[in-house]
């Protein structure tokens, strides 16, 4: 069953190298249960120790830059894992072995949720400090006001190029997204051949979008003249 449980997680987030980052917590995820389930619990601080590092070992010796060492690494240590539980059932320690696991993926999940926690109050720390200052303000307003004075009023249709979950100037300016180019395909997108790029343009216009939108850039470049510059940082093209 505990297999069962970690081979869902990897055949998923394994499916796409868009997901490898997933991939990566999860098998650290799983080093670590390894590691606690072998590591006496004499001294918990020491055990604690021990977990941790060998999660933050396995976020190291499994770059996500590279996809198929992860998911290489991914499949041997969920073997390791196996491998693991099948000696301590041999050994009549199961109840042992699924104790410390189960322990050390508390101890990892709670230390990665605390991390991102932290995080996210220092976004929003950043956020109300810029909001609060007469030189950024309330910058999803200021996007949606200057957009509304290119055009681009409350109601508007768009495409929007790039992560819309992100994109609070579009509810700051009461716009409508009907079509999406998210994050991870907008790399591609600026790729595609220019006639292929039209052609999905057009297909967003099919579907009522009456502006393209784009709050990322072609890497390391600038979109072709038919995009407009805005002012903050971001082009918009008219599609009918």
């Amino acid at each position: 069953m505990a297999m069962l449980g970690i081979a869902i997680p990897i055949g998923l987030e394994s499916a796409s190298n868009e997901t490898v980052l997933g991939l990566v917590l999860v098998t650290a995820a799983i080093a670590a249960m390894t590691i606690g389930a072998a590591v006496p619990t004499r001294s918990r601080l020491v055990w604690g120790i021990v977990v941790v590092a060998g999660f933050a070992l396995a976020h190291i010796f499994l770059p996500p830059s590279d996809p198929d060492v992860v998911r290489i690494g991914s499949v041997l240590i969920a073997v390791l894992f196996w491998l693991s539980s099948r000696a301590a059932i041999r050994r009549r320690h199961p109840i042992q072995f699924a104790q410390r696991s189960t322990a050390a993926l508390v101890l990892v999940l709670t230390m990665v949720f605390a991390l991102r926690l932290e995080r996210r109050f220092q976004q929003d720390a950043t956020a109300f400090y810029r909001a609060s200052s007469p030189q950024w303000g309330n910058v999803p307003l200021k996007i949606a006001e200057y957009l509304a004075s290119q055009g681009i009023a409350p109601g508007t249709t768009i495409a929007l190029i790039g992560p819309h979950a992100e994109s609070y100037w579009a509810r700051s300016g009461r716009l409508n997204i009907v079509a999406n180019v998210p994050r991870t395909r907008v790399s591609d997108f600026w790729k595609l051949p220019a006639e292929r790029r039209e052609a999905l343009l057009r297909e967003f216009a099919a579907v009522g979008a009456t502006v393209a939108v784009a709050s990322i850039g072609p890497e390391d470049d600038v979109p072709d003249s038919s995009w407009t510059p805005v002012k903050y940082r971001g082009w918009i093209r008219k599609l009918r």
